[in-house]
């Protein structure tokens, strides 16, 4: 066998070796770099989801805060009213439970607006999650996909048989 085959031979294994590792490292590289911008893009849209929670909380206990000051409020007009006009009894009852429903109408009304905007949040949140996880998904098959193409080991050996024969016919035509 000629010196120029086992070299050319030798040559195309270490080549493909080489090819090899760096599609490993660069689907490796890829693969975690996608991952940690996926990562750092879902707990952007989860905080962003989670301070909107917050301020619907707020601003939830701040209308029912003010609710409690107006029902306050038009109790004292009631309050008032009834004393100029000298009204006792069942209709100022009446007058008082009508005043009751109200505020108690209002504060579900509120919760109810609350609660939607809530069920929103959490539905965003879910759909984050999903879309995460596609992403994730989407990673992995990218970094599967570079890692086929990297060669089979009959590949490599059959290469290093080529270039072996051929270094070996060069050998002999250069005798």
């Amino acid at each position: 066998m000629s010196w120029i085959g086992v070299g050319m031979a030798a040559v195309s294994v270490a080549s493909s070796v080489s090819s090899n590792a760096a599609i490993a490292d660069a689907a490796g590289k890829s693969a975690e770099a996608n991952k940690l911008y996926t990562e750092r893009d879902m707990a952007m849209q989860h905080e962003s989801l989670s301070v909107a929670a917050r301020g619907v909380n707020n601003e939830v206990g701040m209308m029912l805060s003010n609710l409690v000051a107006q029902g306050r409020q038009a109790e004292a007009q009631m309050a008032s009213q009834r004393a100029e006009t000298n009204v006792y009894g069942n209709t100022a009852a009446r007058q008082q439970a009508v005043l009751a429903m109200k505020e108690e109408l209002t504060e579900d009304s509120m919760i109810q607006q609350a609660e939607s905007k809530m069920t929103a949040m959490q539905t965003k949140m879910t759909e984050t999650k999903y879309q995460t996880e596609a992403k994730h998904q989407q990673n992995l098959q990218s970094y599967n996909n570079m890692m086929s193409q990297q060669q089979s080991t009959l590949e490599i050996a059959s290469g290093a048989f080529s270039a072996g024969l051929s270094g070996y016919t060069t050998g002999l035509q250069m005798k």
